[in-house]
């Protein structure tokens, strides 16, 4: 769980897009996902194993869901930053129907 853990949590960080922030949704937590194949297993696990590894995958998918909102709610605070960057505007400048 632990080597799943750092690596989705080192590509969130890693991502400079939303797109690939997207790319690491799906290959981590998507239908197909490695955290969604892992809680198919749950079913051929005896109870015992389903007990530990049950509420750890479950962990693990919510910290992967908590980093990848922090991470698109940093990316669009970025876009944002540089719209409002190169959109400013000179209020003390006569307007063009002065």
């Amino acid at each position: 769980m632990d080597d799943l853990k750092s690596k989705y949590l080192t590509a969130i960080d890693a991502a400079t897009d939303e797109a690939a922030l997207e790319e690491v949704r799906l290959a981590a937590i998507g239908k197909k996902g490695e955290v969604a194949l892992r809680m198919r297993e749950l079913g051929r696990m005896t109870p015992e194993e389903r007990q530990s590894a049950g509420p750890a995958l479950n962990a693990l998918k919510a910290q992967i869901t908590e980093a990848l909102a922090a991470r698109k709610a940093m990316l669009e605070a970025q876009a944002l930053d540089a719209r409002l960057a190169g959109e400013w505007l000179d209020v003390t400048l006569p307007g063009a129907g002065a």
